[in-house]
């Protein structure tokens, strides 16, 4: 970032272009071209917010930054940009976190021991309670430089 803040609620547009540049930059020179993220994973809360902020409004500009991130990191091959509340406190001290990475079940997998369980409603006073369970195991990158996070956005 400038200055003091990473946050992109206080950058401009070619600022976050440049933070977005940077992160793809690190995966594809990190592994000399082989890696090549397609997806881009941003918190909820930032990703409402460029998709709501104009790039240039003081030019007229009608398109908002996340219409034109979309635009420009799909000409260098991520074409899925989404917004997740869980990355809302997933980086270091419970900050907002963004990860671009190769959607692949070869190189990255999600382990899920218990799937969603749903026991039949129960009857508790004046009260119908619907008793559910999972277990999460966590994520797997197997190739961890085809991966790529940023903290604080």
């Amino acid at each position: 970032g400038t200055g003091a803040t990473k946050t992109w609620s206080t950058k401009t547009a070619p600022l976050i272009f440049r933070d977005a540049g940077n992160m793809l930059k690190a995966v594809v020179q990190t592994t000399n071209g082989v890696e090549r993220p397609d997806t881009f994973l941003l918190p909820l809360s930032v990703y409402i917010d460029i998709g709501n902020r104009l790039v240039d409004p003081a030019n007229g500009s009608n398109k908002t930054i996340l219409a034109a991130l979309q635009e420009n990191m799909a000409k260098m091959g991520v074409t899925t940009i989404e917004g997740l509340p869980e990355l809302e406190t997933a980086g270091t001290g419970s900050t907002t976190r963004c990860v671009m990475y190769k959607r692949d079940p070869r190189k990255v997998q999600q382990h899920l021991p218990v799937v969603y369980e749903q026991v039949p409603p129960q009857a508790d006073g004046l009260e119908i309670k619907v008793i559910g369970h999972t277990r999460f195991a966590g994520t797997t990158f197997y190739y961890p430089l085809s991966a790529a996070y940023g903290d604080g956005i």
